[in-house]
């Protein structure tokens, strides 16, 4: 209890340190992930140091988020609409579909799942949870301008092209940024 209020501070499924409550002070807690959570008057930032994040702007991210969302999504609906997926739709007799909201942007792809893509802004990174190998996040390298997974370094347009070639039978290839 800090102020006669309670302060909850606690891990988060992603190995974050969260920090839930009201408090009239400033507080700041660093974490071993180098982030650091202040609480200001009802106020939360976060600010995580990562290697490219400097290099970037918070406009410039979601400038190249949504820069590589539209580069997906105009690939694919050409491709729906040119019936470019009936193959993929006669044998699982399952419907392919795609929609965006709020910076997601989902893949249906029948009985196999749906691959999500979305932002992650206070990370400045970008999300994918696939149903053939899971999640994975990706980070905007500005010296090669790919988002590049923070993982195995394996770019985001080659793992998403290899997945969807893998689920529908067809060389599916996106517009670099």
């Amino acid at each position: 209890m800090i102020g006669g209020r309670h302060l909850r501070v606690g891990w988060s499924a992603f190995n974050t340190l969260a920090v839930v409550g009201r408090c009239p002070t400033n507080i700041s807690i660093r974490t071993p992930l180098r982030s650091v959570f202040t609480r200001t008057s009802n106020q939360n930032i976060i600010r995580s140091y990562s290697k490219h994040e400097d290099r970037i702007s918070q406009s410039q991210y979601l400038q190249l988020f949504h820069s590589t969302t539209d580069s997906i999504s105009e690939v694919l609906d050409h491709m729906m609409d040119n019936d470019e997926f009936s193959d993929f739709i006669e044998q699982s007799k399952e419907d392919v579909d795609m929609e965006v909201s709020d910076g997601v942007l989902n893949i249906k792809a029948g009985d196999v799942g749906t691959f999500v893509i979305s932002r992650q802004t206070p990370t400045k990174q970008l999300w994918l949870s696939s149903p053939i190998s899971g999640p994975w996040h990706y980070t905007f390298n500005a010296d090669s301008k790919d988002w590049v997974c923070t993982k195995d370094k394996e770019n985001f347009m080659d793992r998403l092209e290899r997945e969807l070639k893998q689920v529908f039978g067809k060389d599916i290839k996106f517009e670099r940024l």
